[in-house]
């Protein structure tokens, strides 16, 4: 045998290395594609490991209660559960504040001389800071006493000191909110992104809550266990309270949903699933295109090295050699494109993660997600080049010799 499968492998990237650019711009679907999906990945994972982490910090005993439907939990439920239910400690209720004139979703206009800022903003009981572990950096949290008397008092998250400009040492400053005016009594750790959605970036007392027009939102609960050892007595005896105190039938539904951070993060890895499956299926749209452009550049190559390929014939080159060398350059600009992107992939997740996520500075993906994109693309590479290969394959050595 005068030419070896060596040589096929030799004569394929000899000619991608002469051509890289146009190479390089044949794999771009690929390289796209594969990019997309890598940092996909890493970023489902920094955002797993970021809301894992928040919940391992808040123990395995947090449980949170909130409704479901159009069922609203009242006062009347946040006071059955803290007289009727003796095996839970740190009962925090909590409300996110929404009235007519917010036009931001859950975030609402603050004012500070000239500056505004859309903050998200909530009412919540005094043992929020020692539940979600955000004890006061200046000052304290909201008082039952700031409650009864209806204070004009916040406090706010340390994020706002820079974004509304305000000394460093905010306490007693006043902020305009609403038609209010609030003097800043305490100031918390800045909000964690995709925290737990009873944290806000500014609290203000139930009973000033209940003075904003149209403020309708319902309250939910969250509390840890006094002996984790009771924790499905606990819970069956908290249902039961709340239907009670919501006046269910037997055959209604709860009109509430509990979970306990185990259920948190159970939900949130499905969800996080869900959204990763979506986003790589519309990225591997590219993949397709990629495919579409390996084929037609490698079909333009068949017409432009005819006489080439006459040559290899007639030095003994057989239709297998010639499909196997058209075959390896398709897989191997696939292959091209697999590695750059595995390379922008990981860059690009690293960073956005570490832009975006707190306490998440850098992400190492598994083996096997960047070991599949690359089977995949270079089995893209091989089915796209399979039809130009048998076309190089057939074309006759006389008629190929004397091609120009």
């Amino acid at each position: 045998m005068l030419i070896s499968v060596w040589d096929m492998f030799v004569q394929a990237w000899t000619q991608i290395r002469a051509h890289l650019g146009r190479s390089l711009l044949t794999a771009l679907g690929i390289i796209i594609s594969i990019t997309g999906v890598i940092a996909i990945t890493g970023v489902m994972q920094g955002l797993e490991l970021m809301v894992n982490r928040q919940l391992t910090s808040l123990g395995s005993e947090l449980v949170m209660v909130q409704s479901a439907g159009s069922t609203k939990l009242v006062r009347r439920e946040w006071d059955a559960l803290s007289s009727q239910v003796a095996g839970i400690k740190s009962l925090v209720a909590s409300q996110q504040i929404a009235f007519r004139h917010n036009v931001t979703g859950d975030e609402i206009a603050v004012r500070y001389g000239k500056l505004r800022k859309n903050v998200s903003v909530a009412s919540a009981s005094m043992l929020l800071p020692q539940l979600y572990q955000v004890l006061p950096l200046q000052g304290r949290f909201i008082l039952a006493s700031d409650e009864a008397a209806h204070h004009r008092v916040c406090v706010i998250s340390e994020d706002l000191i820079a974004a509304l400009g305000l000394p460093q040492n905010p306490l007693g400053v006043k902020l305009g909110f609403a038609h209010f005016s609030l003097e800043i009594v305490g100031v918390l750790p800045p909000v964690k992104k995709a925290g737990p959605r009873q944290l806000a970036q500014m609290y203000i007392p139930f009973g000033l809550a209940q003075e904003l027009e149209n403020n309708t939102r319902t309250l939910s609960f969250a509390f840890t266990l006094k002996d984790s050892n009771q924790h499905q007595s606990v819970i069956r005896q908290v249902r039961q309270v709340l239907r009670a105190s919501l006046a269910r039938a037997p055959n209604e539904q709860d009109g509430f949903t509990i979970q306990d951070a185990g259920q948190l993060r159970a939900a949130n890895d499905e969800i996080i699933q869900m959204i990763s499956v979506v986003l790589v299926l519309l990225v591997s749209i590219s993949m397709l295109v990629g495919a579409i452009g390996i084929m037609n550049v490698m079909l333009v190559a068949v017409t432009q090295r005819t006489r080439e390929i006459g040559v290899l014939r007639a030095l003994g080159a057989t239709k297998w050699h010639i499909r196997l060398q058209f075959l390896i350059e398709a897989s191997s600009i696939s292959g091209l494109g697999a590695m750059v992107g595995l390379v922008l992939g990981v860059s690009l997740a690293n960073i956005f993660v570490k832009l975006t996520f707190d306490d998440v500075n850098r992400i190492v993906l598994p083996l096997w997600p960047m070991l599949s994109a690359v089977g995949v693309a270079l089995l893209v590479g091989v089915l796209a080049g399979a039809w130009p290969a048998m076309r190089a394959a057939q074309l006759d050595p006389i008629e190929a010799l004397a091609a120009e």
